[in-house]
């Protein structure tokens, strides 16, 4: 992700005024749609984080398995020269996007033109298993929250107008399901329950596991505010806890969330030195290789109770978190009953069997465990969107 576009994902309130200042700008553009037609066999994907996650498993899956489509990976910035690749403002990748019938979206409609888009069927596949309130569900994730009334109220019909857009919204099991109806304020039959294709990749890769050493994932998830999201991360990532947990028989790998990776230039640089740092890696091919996963709110716990292997959950600042963003109903007994404060109990569970509630998560949260999610959420576009 460039400076640009992270800097918009930071800063919500300018993130919105630029997407309106965007519409009136290109609304002799967005008429275009009107006038180009749709192709049928015309699927475009993209991710505003670069090739790699649901999207980009489910670009490589079509190109694989659907040769009668045609699958188009559109890139947020210019230099990717592979095949099937396009730079979304070039005239190339523009033509594809007005004429693709279908797109498979990671963070938004701002993963592409978004004014090709008008005719669009757009299915939303990025986020996953929401641990965080969000969208519609969390006061604090709403960028213009603190507005005055009048522009709240049009804020929020505008973003409620964005998300009735998605065609679809993909679950991976009844309770998500449910979370995402609430979060994206749409009804049952536009969040199918198919399952994410990360899971199927994170499932068909479960047994590369060749080291000596064990290996702990500490994958934090991103703070706004910046100083607190140090704090936290800084006691992990400390000679003193690196050096203990070495003695266990561990090796640590550090995934700091993109928004967040100034830390890295904050964190100690001889630390950082003797652990593993995952930056421009899938961090869904890693989880198959993590013995322990430690984490806070972040998604990934989800994903990673797929294995059903550890997961401690190291949260110092819960009860702020809880006041300021919020989490899920269904999860916060989960929190309050495992979720860790002190670090010196984060060493102390490292040897510790797999604790009966992550197989429990794993029960509710994955109604499908046969890596077939990609088909069927293939089958679904197909079914619905591939002959008008």
């Amino acid at each position: 992700m460039n400076f640009a576009s992270a800097f918009l994902f930071r800063h919500g309130n300018i993130r919105t005024l630029w997407q309106i200042l965007l519409l009136l700008i290109t609304l002799p553009l967005q008429l275009l749609v009107y006038i180009i037609p749709k192709s049928p066999r015309t699927w475009i994907f993209a991710n505003s984080f670069g090739p790699k996650d649901n999207c980009y498993y489910l670009f490589q899956y079509v190109q694989r398995h659907h040769p009668q489509l045609r699958a188009i990976w559109i890139e947020t910035w210019k230099g990717n020269k592979r095949r099937n690749h396009y730079y979304r403002y070039s005239l190339a990748g523009l033509w594809l996007q007005y004429r693709a019938r279908v797109c498979f979206a990671a963070t938004g409609f701002g993963d592409f033109a978004r004014f090709t888009l008008g005719k669009t069927s757009v299915i939303q596949v990025g986020h996953g298993i929401a641990i965080k309130k969000m969208l519609l569900d969390s006061p604090e994730a709403l960028p213009f929250n603190k507005q005055p009334a009048f522009l709240k109220s049009f804020l929020l019909s505008l973003l409620k107008r964005n998300l009735n857009r998605y065609s679809f919204v993909p679950a991976s099991s009844l309770v998500v399901q449910q979370q995402l109806m609430s979060a994206y304020g749409l009804p049952e039959e536009k969040v199918p329950i198919t399952g994410y294709p990360r899971h199927d990749i994170i499932s068909q890769n479960s047994n590369i596991r060749q080291r000596k050493l064990k290996s702990i994932l500490y994958a934090p998830t991103w703070r706004r505010d910046i100083q607190m999201a140090f704090t936290i991360v800084e006691s992990i990532c400390n000679s003193d806890f690196i050096e203990k947990v070495a003695e266990s028989g561990f090796q640590i790998s550090l995934s700091i969330h993109p928004l967040n990776n100034k830390l890295l230039q904050m964190l100690d640089t001889d630390v950082l030195a003797s652990i593993n740092q995952i930056i421009n890696d899938d961090i869904n091919y890693e989880l198959s290789k993590t013995d322990v996963l430690i984490t806070d709110y972040s998604s990934i716990a989800m994903d990673f109770a797929l294995l059903e292997r550890k997961i401690i959950l190291y949260t110092p600042d819960l009860e702020n978190y809880l006041s300021s963003r919020g989490i899920y109903k269904e999860l916060r007994s989960l929190y309050f009953n495992h979720g860790i404060t002190q670090l010196e109990d984060v060493h102390k569970q490292l040897n510790l069997p797999t604790d009966a509630w992550v197989k429990e998560i794993s029960e509710t949260c994955f109604a499908y465990k046969d890596s077939n999610s990609q088909k069927r959420l293939v089958a679904l576009a197909l079914k619905n969107f591939s002959t008008h």
